[in-house]
Order: C-alpha cells, then sequence, then structure tokens
C-alpha cells in the first residue's frame, strides 16, 4: 500500500513538472510569436524604409551600425514599392499588437478592472500621441491611418487569443 502511494505521489510529481515545462513552453513560444517577433519586424520596417533623419539613426552611428545599417537599406530597393501605409502606419499598429498581446499574457485570468485598463494602454498611448500631433504637442504628423492601424492592432490580439480556445489559453496562460 505504501509503495502504491509513493508511486502514485511520483507520477503526480512528474506529470505536474511536466504540465509546467508544455506550460512554460507555449507560453514562451506565445510571447515570442506575439510579442518580440512583431516587434523585429516593425523594427526592420523603421531601419529598412524610414527616413534617416530618425534620432535611431543617430544611435546607430554612436554604437558603430551606421555602416551596416547604411549595407542593408542598400539591399532593400523594394522598398519604392511599398504603399505608404506598410511604412508609416504599420509599425504604429505593430506595436500597439505586440503592447496588447503583452497585456493579455500578463493579465489573463485576472477579473480586476485593471486589467482592461492595461489591455487598452496601447490602443489608449497610440491615440494619445496621434491627438498630441494634430494639437502640435508632439512631434509628427497627425494621420488617420495611424488611428485605424492603433485600432487594428488593438483589437486583433484579443480576438486571435479568443479564437485559440479554451485548451490553448489553459496551456499559455495560466
Amino acid at each position: 500500500m505504501a509503495d502504491s502511494k509513493r508511486n502514485s505521489f511520483k507520477s503526480s510529481i512528474l506529470f505536474a513538472s511536466f504540465s509546467d515545462i508544455q506550460r512554460n513552453m507555449i507560453k514562451t513560444n506565445n510571447i515570442f510569436l506575439n510579442v518580440i517577433l512583431p516587434i523585429a519586424i516593425g523594427g526592420f520596417i523603421y531601419i529598412l524604409f524610414r527616413e534617416k533623419s530618425l534620432l535611431m539613426f543617430s544611435w546607430f552611428t554612436k554604437i558603430g551600425l551606421d555602416n551596416l545599417i547604411h549595407n542593408i537599406r542598400t539591399i532593400a530597393i523594394w522598398n519604392y514599392q511599398l504603399p505608404d501605409w506598410v511604412i508609416y502606419s504599420l509599425p504604429d499598429g505593430i506595436w500597439v499588437y505586440s503592447l496588447t498581446s503583452l497585456m493579455l499574457i500578463i493579465w489573463y485570468g485576472d477579473v480586476s478592472i485593471l486589467k482592461y485598463f492595461w489591455l487598452s494602454i496601447g490602443l489608449i498611448i497610440g491615440l494619445s500621441i496621434e491627438l498630441c500631433q494634430l494639437m502640435g504637442f508632439y512631434p509628427g504628423t497627425f494621420d488617420k491611418m495611424d488611428i485605424l492601424f492603433y485600432i487594428i492592432g488593438s483589437i486583433t490580439p484579443i480576438i486571435l487569443f479568443y479564437q485559440t480556445g479554451p485548451s490553448i489559453k489553459k496551456w499559455t496562460l495560466s
């Protein structure tokens, strides 16, 4: 009888460890696919196609990456074929998507009213920036397309997350 209890205890520890490992792997994949990868894509859009007058290009010069960035930008000749919304508005939607995804991961299962504030923080920041640009309080150009991409970027992760079904959510975020 004692051996039976020990074996049962050992198997439950093994199962708990396996499910913890599986849960952590899925959570890590979720963070990579929905937070890190989109930010990297948005960053590459900026590096490849945005004006060199942006502050980040002076940072690249200070850390010695300016030649590398110049060479990469020279190779990316197809930037002339991209629509403006890809170069100027898509990165805005991407960072809102990433931030909203991160907030979904962090706040999953919480019933606090604060959860909804944090889920909407990317949209709030994006819309605030555009409003401040419109009023001349923030550098940049007000653009209705940016607003559209902020909205799409905030809604898309919520739709995707809730469409994945309870089994994915259970393993990903608990």
